[in-house]
């Protein structure tokens, strides 16, 4: 594009169709231009993304996200209950996984399954939190699948979810299986 007779190159992000303009275009949003002199603007890969006009490159969408389509202005996040850690970006199937059994993902785009901590589990997968253990069960550890009743000699406090309580020797608490 120029006037007068004499043409200048469009700086890279713009782009000229018309050789008799007088002036560049920016690029689009979810489109870019990495090159001077350049008649049209390349859309965004799958995976990738800009958000901005007058782009040399679009960004990748990072861990947690995905792009599925051309030419997009951003990303998609993994749902809850999911994560995406791995490098292929290009469709929820193939990056967001889903949490394991005695893990949660409460939020959106996560890049990992937090632990169930103790007193809780989560029995299925995908879950998007963890359970409280049910009256007379407990978990001593932390991401775990159920809960398990005390043993024989031992008694759960009220409160308690986390670990049981040896009984005293001549008590009547003795969790006796019914």
């Amino acid at each position: 594009a120029g006037s007068a007779g004499w043409c200048t190159e469009c700086a890279k992000g713009k782009f000229q169709a018309d050789a008799r303009k007088s002036s560049c275009m920016l690029c689009e949003r979810g489109h870019y231009q990495p090159d001077t002199t350049s008649s049209s603007c390349i859309c965004c890969a799958r995976g990738f993304f800009s958000n901005s006009s007058g782009l040399t490159s679009c960004f990748e969408c990072v861990g947690g996200q995905y792009q599925p389509q051309l030419g997009e202005q951003s990303c998609f996040s993994c749902a809850r209950g999911k994560y995406g850690n791995g490098t292929i970006r290009t469709a929820a199937a193939l990056h967001c996984w889903r949490c394991e059994r005695g893990r949660y993902q409460s939020e959106l785009g996560r890049t990992s399954c937090n632990l169930c901590p103790r007193g809780k589990f989560a029995s299925d997968l995908e879950s998007t939190e963890c359970l409280d253990c049910a009256a007379s069960k407990y978990q001593s550890l932390s991401g775990q699948t159920s809960c398990v009743i005390c043993p024989v000699g031992y008694w759960l406090d009220r409160n308690e979810t986390q670990s049981c309580t040896k009984a005293p020797f001549s008590s009547r608490w003795l969790n006796v299986p019914s």
